[in-house]
């Protein structure tokens, strides 16, 4: 699957690619690393034990939660999607298989 011209490896194979296609991943599974889709961060919550980071990947917002350090609003950052936990919806039914998975 690419997203924003970037090959993002999912949880394993895609039976179905006809209709809307979107990836889902919780905010937990997002990863603020050194190299990755270049996002902006548009808003820090600091809800407690860690941050919730909203960010804009081009036109698409996505949240990352943050346990320490959070970056400042406005910063450019990277961000990496865990394989294990990236599924592809399509025409809002998952349309991909975990790796071992019956």
């Amino acid at each position: 699957m690419y997203f924003n011209g970037q090959h993002i490896p999912l949880e394993g194979p895609v039976d179905k690619t006809t209709g809307l296609t979107q990836i889902g991943i919780r905010p937990e599974f997002v990863l603020l690393t050194p190299h990755g889709l270049p996002a902006t961060v548009r808003k820090v919550s600091d809800i407690g034990r860690h941050n919730v980071v909203e960010l804009m990947l081009g036109d698409t917002s996505i949240k990352a939660i943050v346990a320490d350090g959070p970056p400042a609003l406005g910063d450019a950052v990277h961000v990496t999607f865990r394989q294990d936990h990236t599924r592809l919806y399509c025409d809002s039914w998952i349309a991909s298989t975990a790796a071992g998975a019956p």
